[in-house]
């Protein structure tokens, strides 16, 4: 369902959580699969971390654990619920802090946990020990673990946003990784320049990473549709079924809002849906986790000088 909104002549991006990250997959193991989320793509024994441990204790017990530290935070009485011999799907799905672990065929969760601290999860791993190897199927994508313990590490799955705007110009996007201008942070500033260019900014830093021409890009009077994607940090800008433009982050980071903004003159219409970037179909999950009804109602910023 999309979140829908106006945003006025100023330059203060209104932000909103970006929807919840949902992993699904499937795995064949005699026990122990494990799985780390985390904020990089190799975290360090400092850094901070989440594990999920699926069939642990000789296939007995499940788990979640903090930072790799004991006690674990939640655990439950899980008897034979990996398999040797078939793959068993299950999912994981991570908002806020909050983290719920349960099987592919069912709706409520089988193990709970909330972080008081939540992590920005970006990526996360997956491993098998304790005597086991796994075969894993992620999102339609093969792995293989073996009896090492050791992670191997994938981009959690992202969402994209479809984006229908109708604005004079400068129609800018920001996505952060707090509820506020973030460093690092990338900014997408569409219909720019009195409507004559589109670019991609990081962290409120020029030159910009990509320019281009982009004459009579919006309109006031019809919305335009625009497809944002940063899988992996690749940065992306689609609009009627093209690239409009692109830009590769080397060192990305987990996002987990977006704000949208107007000004130089403009104000600007908006409705704004998450898609699901494995099956391209808007995210079911956004009524679930969101009271939206508040985004509907126009979003009065005050005005504020220039950069």
């Amino acid at each position: 369902m999309p979140i829908e909104l106006k945003t006025q002549d100023t330059l203060e991006y209104v932000f909103h959580p970006v929807p919840s990250r949902t992993l699904r997959f499937k795995v064949r193991a005699a026990n122990d699969a494990h799985i780390m989320l985390s904020a990089t793509a190799n975290p360090e024994g400092s850094d901070p971390v989440l594990e999920v441990f699926i069939g642990g204790w000789s296939n007995q017990k499940s788990a979640i654990r903090r930072d790799r530290a004991t006690p674990d935070k939640a655990n439950v009485e899980t008897p034979d619920i990996l398999s040797n011999d078939e793959l068993r799907g299950f999912w994981i799905n991570y908002l806020g802090g909050a983290i719920a672990v349960g099987k592919e065929s069912e709706v409520e969760p089988f193990l709970t946990w909330t972080d008081p601290s939540p992590i920005n999860v970006a990526f996360f791993g997956v491993s098998t020990g304790y005597g086991a190897s796994g075969e894993w199927v992620i999102d339609g994508q093969t792995m293989v673990t073996h009896d090492t313990l050791e992670y191997t590490y994938r981009p959690i799955p992202r969402y994209s946003l479809d984006i229908h705007v109708r604005a004079a110009h400068n129609a800018h996007i920001a996505l952060t990784s707090a509820p506020k201008e973030t460093s690092p942070m990338y900014e997408i500033f569409l219909g720019g320049w009195e409507n004559s260019g589109s670019a991609i900014r990081y962290n409120r830093q020029q030159p910009d990473k990509v320019r281009v021409d982009t004459p009579g890009l919006l309109t006031t009077g019809d919305h335009k549709h625009f497809r944002i994607s940063w899988h992996s940090g690749l940065v992306r800008v689609e609009t009627e079924g093209r690239t409009l433009m692109e830009w590769q982050d080397p060192a990305p980071f987990g996002v987990s809002h977006f704000g949208l903004r107007t000004a130089w003159g403009a104000t600007g219409l908006w409705s704004v849906t998450p898609v699901n970037d494995v099956d391209g179909i808007g995210d079911q999950m956004w009524d679930e986790n969101y009271d939206i009804d508040p985004l509907r109602n126009i979003v009065d910023t005050p005005d504020v000088p220039s950069a």
